[in-house]
């Protein structure tokens, strides 16, 4: 209740007051507040989950969500959306029926259910998300000069709010309730990503608008045939996961194929992918919070708890090989992309699409494995996020190439970034722990994991090409003035959550096997109970970690495959040893002059020179994007194949 209540009464307060410190004093303390629930949560809760019920709500709820649907039904009047219309009418009506003539009995449901894996979800959203929500102090502050307009207080009421609806969501067992918190999650992202009132502001916000009411018309109808075609506790979500509603029929496969399909809008795989791509219109803060802990990770969480009812069929099967394509798709796009918010986003996206092919695969593994990746992908692509957001405010730009030497002009956020980039891809980081992991369950299928392997070169292209802008020491393309001012110290409101962040990542890596045994393992063990053996560090480091899930590993049966995780610790450690030794850094300068036959413009040697007709040009430094290969045509050609696996697997689960 505490989670819920309070982001509501902060967001709230927010809005009404003008008071920018009593702002910053009310979130600071909500962050610590819901920091410690979580943990206290953590601590508290076993493997059996806890059920609360609040039956004098159903009322409310509905009412709430009526009204909601009727004010997307207005936005789509006002803007003369038709579609949109359209899909807020294929919500209210079956909702309606359900509510009006149905009225399914909810009296031995309960509200909400707390059990290990939305402990883990809550962590997620508490920690991370309150850290983001500490970055736009300072950042809308200069947001609001660049706009030249002042809407923080209503900024602030949407973002906060967002916590809230995203605790509902992760907490809620009636179907009712979660969809409630589903579509809220829609309203806040709508309102955030058009919050700059711009064209393009709006413009894209109406397209998440549309997208994620897509998924909406499909989470309602499962919800509304489960009304109407099953008994007992059918709104019941723990029930469903535990079968209770009998035999799998294509019915109940149907419901599930419905809640997926929601699942994949929220979590912007393709082809729904360009409404996370156009929410980066919106201010950074939005970014890293749709990115990190909301959202798009509210559309894999569901994925991730449906897994045990749809394990051993064929709806599994396709949301391996969807989730799979969606991984190599977006890592794809990612390379031919020089907007680094777009690279990030593109990033997500495929980080997305391997949780979902995960929860397809439906090994213990896997599902551990995609249970680590939330934990992961939050901390690191928070840090991402708001170092660009950071960079784009003291360069002007988050192009890639302007990123150039981003170690001289910034060193200490230059630092934080590499290491958000290497948490991302590199030995022995968390994230590249889950991915090794997520491949070795995806041998049970050549499809899923040949894509895998493609999916992960090119993830190591567009980070590693990233990285070498950044690291790098090339002529400056900045005047003296804009260098100086682009060199100034980071705010405490930058470097606090940037910092905690960065060492969270860290941290949490050497600490894979605390991760692994107290919040990914017991996540999906009342659904995967299997029986535990104990496991070191040394076991993790050196051997393998699928030996703590399946003991038959060590009798040399190897049924979700073995990886030597060690080995790749120590050609890392190789690898920086003897970099070490072989190259020293000059004591000179790192940067030194362009030298062109004499032709350089006089006083400004590093970076012009004189053309034709005694004309100074920049140098200009770039990398290759193969925009003749990757471009818009390509994304056509991506979205088609995603239609065509969507509509396949709705058409298999139909007949």
């Amino acid at each position: 209740m505490l989670a819920l209540l309070l982001p509501v009464a902060t967001a709230v307060i927010c809005y009404f007051s003008r008071d920018p410190a009593l702002r910053k004093v009310l979130i600071i303390m909500i962050a610590a507040t819901l920091g410690i629930s979580a943990y206290w949560l953590h601590i508290n809760i076993v493997l059996e989950p806890v059920f609360l019920s609040l039956p004098g709500l159903e009322t409310l709820i509905a009412f709430l969500d009526f009204l909601m649907l009727f004010y997307f039904l207005y936005i789509g009047i006002e803007r003369g959306h038709k579609p949109l219309i359209i899909l807020a009418a294929l919500q209210l009506l079956p909702l309606a029926y359900l509510e009006l003539f149905l009225r399914p009995d909810l009296s031995n449901i309960g509200s909400f259910m707390i059990d290990r894996l939305s402990v883990v979800l809550y962590l997620v959203i508490a920690v991370v998300g309150s850290l983001v929500c500490i970055y736009p102090f300072q950042y809308m502050e200069e947001h609001a000069e660049q706009v030249d307009t002042n809407r923080n207080n209503r900024f602030f009421f949407w973002f906060v709010l967002f916590l809230a609806a995203m605790n509902g969501l992760v907490f809620s067992n009636n179907l009712l309730w979660l969809y409630f918190f589903w579509e809220v999650t829609t309203l806040c992202s709508f309102q955030l990503i058009g919050h700059d009132n711009t064209e393009p502001a709006r413009n894209n916000a109406l397209r998440a608008l549309v997208m994620n009411s897509l998924g909406g018309v499909a989470m309602v109808g499962g919800i509304v045939i489960l009304g109407a075609g099953f008994t007992g506790n059918a709104l019941s979500l723990v029930d469903i996961v535990d079968s209770k509603l009998g035999l799998v029929s294509p019915l109940f496969l149907l419901v599930l194929g419905l809640f997926m399909a929601a699942a994949f809008t929220k979590a912007a795989q393709f082809p729904f992918q360009s409404w996370l791509l156009g929410a980066m219109v919106a201010p950074t803060p939005v970014s890293a919070l749709l990115h990190s802990s909301t959202m798009v990770k509210a559309g894999v969480y569901l994925a991730i708890r449906l897994a045990p009812a749809y394990d051993g069929t064929i709806l599994s099967t396709f949301v391996a090989v969807y989730g799979a394509f969606t991984f190599f798709a977006a890592s794809l796009m990612a390379v031919g992309n020089d907007n680094a918010k777009e690279v990030l986003a593109y990033s997500t996206v495929a980080n997305l699409g391997l949780i979902t092919a995960c929860c397809g695969i439906n090994l213990p593994v896997a599902l551990n494995a995609a249970v680590l990746l939330i934990v992961f992908h939050a901390i690191s692509k928070a840090l991402l996020f708001m170092g660009t957001g950071v960079i784009e405010h003291r360069l002007g730009s988050r192009n890639i190439d302007n990123m150039e030497g981003l170690g001289e002009k910034l060193p200490a956020l230059a630092w934080l970034m590499a290491v958000g980039a290497f948490t991302m891809f590199l030995p022995p980081f968390g994230m590249l722990f889950s991915k090794w992991a997520a491949m070795a369950s995806a041998a049970i299928s050549p499809v899923v994991l040949v894509l895998f392997i493609a999916a992960s070169a090119l993830t190591t292209v567009f980070w590693v090409k990233w990285l070498g802008r950044m690291l790098s020491s090339p002529p400056s393309r900045m005047d003296p003035g804009k260098l100086e001012s682009a060199r100034g110290k980071l705010s405490g409101y930058y470097a606090v959550p940037l910092g905690m962040l960065g060492v969270s990542a860290v941290l949490l890596s050497l600490a894979v096997v605390y991760v692994i045994d107290r919040l990914a393992a017991p996540a999906v063990l009342l659904w995967y109970p299997l029986a535990f053996q104990a496991v070191s560090n040394l076991d993790v480091a050196l051997f393998s970690w699928a030996s703590f899930f399946n003991p038959n590993v060590g009798s040399g049966f190897f049924p979700e495959g073995l990886f030597p995780t060690g080995f790749l610790f120590g050609a890392l450690a190789a690898t920086l040893v003897m970099l070490g030794l072989a190259f020293r850094r000059p004591d000179s300068r790192r940067t030194a002059p362009v030298y062109l036959c004499g032709e350089n413009v006089p006083g400004d040697e590093s970076h012009r020179f004189v053309t034709a007709m005694e004309q100074g040009a920049e140098v200009v430094l770039g990398g290759y994007y193969f925009t003749g290969f990757i471009n818009h045509r390509l994304a056509g050609w991506l979205n088609g194949i995603a239609i065509v696996l969507l509509v396949v697997m709705i058409g298999v689960i139909i007949l």
